[in-house]
């Protein structure tokens, strides 16, 4: 059996398998390839910077490095657990420094100038901007604030202020 091979389902500790998104499953079968011909306990660090030089040179960029390096912890960290290994060859791995991107604030009058657009380019125009004004007061995000709804029996006329309970 393969280093990576106890990752299918069906096999491994008797664990449920976690259903991988995308991202997961591209970068498993890419570690398949490269450290999966070796059994857990005899991959070491030279075998994880390889891989991620691998992928430096196929021009992927840090940041994706850094995410293939999250998904072969996870899979040691679960292997030394079950006890197929007793310590991490990742752990002294450093990441990969990646760029942060500048987050452009919106002032009050590019919120109104971008709720305006809204009602006239959408049927929902009213209520989302509403829900824009309201996150822009609240300073939340669209995560948190997801909870929040129109009351029922409340008309749709009298939720057009901010303010108003019934966003």
């Amino acid at each position: 059996m393969g280093a990576l091979d106890r990752l299918d389902p069906g096999q491994g500790s008797g664990r449920i398998p976690h259903v991988a998104g995308g991202t997961e499953q591209v970068h498993l079968r890419q570690l398949r390839e490269s450290v999966g011909h070796l059994a857990l306990d005899k991959i070491r660090p030279y075998h994880v910077t390889g891989h991620l030089q691998k992928l430096k040179q196929d021009g992927k960029a840090n940041r994706t490095c850094n995410l293939a390096l999250v998904v072969l912890r996870n899979v040691l960290k679960n292997a030394r657990g079950d006890g197929f290994i007793k310590t991490l060859p990742v752990e002294g791995i450093a990441w990969q420094r990646t760029e942060k991107k500048a987050r452009r604030l919106f002032n009050r009058e590019d919120i109104d100038q971008f709720c305006d657009a809204a009602l006239t380019a959408s049927k929902n125009g009213t209520e989302f901007a509403d829900y824009i004004r309201l996150l822009s007061l609240c300073s939340t995000r669209s995560r948190t604030a997801g909870a929040v709804r129109r009351p029922l029996g409340r008309p749709r006329d009298r939720c057009t202020s901010p303010a108003s309970p019934c966003v």
